[in-house]
């Protein structure tokens, strides 16, 4: 992995079989399951879309989310980030949007995610913008 800065231990994630899939899985304590895909942007070779979804039963997103061990997903997702861009090496740009709080004055989720990713974009050199709540992230 890139760096190991995160003091929260990661799930184990399964790789994609091939890189055509570009789909990562991981459980978290309870089972539930997690989904990091990387989506190819309007035929562009180069930037890429990335989506996290949730397989749960009758919980809302949100609160399965940022249940007990947000830190440990965080860090999950953030290493699952790191290991695409190091098999993808031609990736260039990077576009997602953390789960909106529309009835939040603040964005927690946002704040969240751009804490890990300030830290995580400096010590790869990348960069990153957040334009209307969406993260984009950029090869230098």
């Amino acid at each position: 992995m890139l760096y190991e800065e995160f003091l929260v231990k990661p799930y184990d994630f399964i790789v994609p079989a091939y890189k055509g899939i570009r789909q990562y899985t991981f459980l978290d304590h309870s089972d539930t399951e997690y989904k990091v895909q990387f989506v190819q942007k309007n035929n562009n070779f180069t930037s890429f879309l990335m989506d996290l979804s949730v397989s749960f039963d009758d919980n809302d997103e949100y609160e399965t989310v940022n249940s007990r061990d947000v830190f440990k997903k965080m860090s999950t997702v953030i290493h699952i980030l790191s290991h695409f861009i190091e098999s993808n090496t031609y990736c260039t740009t990077i576009e997602f949007t953390p789960v909106n709080e529309a009835e939040k004055k603040i964005n927690r989720r946002e704040h969240l995610f751009e804490r890990y990713i300030r830290s995580f974009t400096a010590k790869i050199h990348w960069k990153y913008q957040i334009l209307n709540q969406k993260f984009i992230l950029t090869k230098k």
